[in-house]
């Protein structure tokens, strides 16, 4: 079966459980095997849905749950996304000086 990269773009207004930082959205990247690109992409978003990190980072949303969208899917070669964990890059474009981005990098305990 065919692997695929699965990028997905998660739009907010959300913010992680233990900060007061509210962030307009976030990119992570899925990887995994699927018949085809539908069903990656598919699979990707039910993914990010039951991941137990995921649901920490909506707790704070005053306005339901994110909307999951899938921004890019492509063929993944045999080694991209067997490292573990994926990982969050946190944007928000509300201010008027520039766009704050913040990167969670994975850990290797969760």
């Amino acid at each position: 079966m065919p692997r695929f990269a699965v990028v997905l773009h998660v739009r907010g207004p959300f913010k992680e459980a233990s900060s007061v930082a509210v962030y307009e959205g976030a990119y992570t990247c899925r990887f995994l095997s699927a018949e085809n690109a539908d069903g990656a992409s598919a699979a990707a978003v039910e993914e990010l849905r039951g991941e137990p990190r995921f649901q920490c980072f909506r707790t704070g949303s005053s306005e339901g749950s994110p909307r999951i969208e899938v921004d890019q899917v492509r063929a993944a070669n045999l080694f991209e996304g067997r490292r573990g964990v994926p990982g969050y890059i946190f944007y928000d474009e509300s201010s008027a000086d520039a766009a704050k981005i913040k990167i969670l990098q994975p850990r290797a305990s969760a």
